[in-house]
């Protein structure tokens, strides 16, 4: 069974004089699951100080997307830059005060309430 899906189950009882079908029916939906297939941030734009990403929801979203996340180190320094949280229904913003010639490693963490998962740097 896959993460998030409705599912139903009809009730049949079959013995070696026939079967009968039942209008007994029971309609579940499966729990929530981490979400996967989580694209690259890609860059919009670029100046000495700040950047401007964008990003779509998962291919699979496994459950209800309850936020995104940007978790950013910079390469250089070898130091974690504060999490930039978002909704949501946010799919971009601008990520300012960074440090000029610095390399910085960044991806997108998106939640459900199955878990959570990362982008590939």
């Amino acid at each position: 069974l896959l993460p998030y899906r409705h599912y139903q189950a009809v009730l049949m009882a079959a013995t070696s004089a026939g079967s009968i079908n039942s209008s007994l029916s029971l309609a579940v939906r499966t729990l929530q699951a981490a979400p996967s297939g989580i694209n690259a941030l890609p860059v919009l734009s670029r100046t000495a100080r700040s950047i401007s990403v964008s990003w779509d929801v998962p291919s699979r979203e496994n459950g209800l997307v309850s936020q995104f996340a940007i978790h950013a180190v910079d390469l250089t320094r070898s130091q974690d830059i504060p999490r930039l949280i978002f909704n949501s229904t946010t799919l971009s913003t601008v990520i300012a005060n960074l440090l000029p010639y610095t390399v910085y490693n960044m991806q997108l963490v998106v939640t459900t309430a199955g878990g959570s998962a990362s982008s590939q740097a």
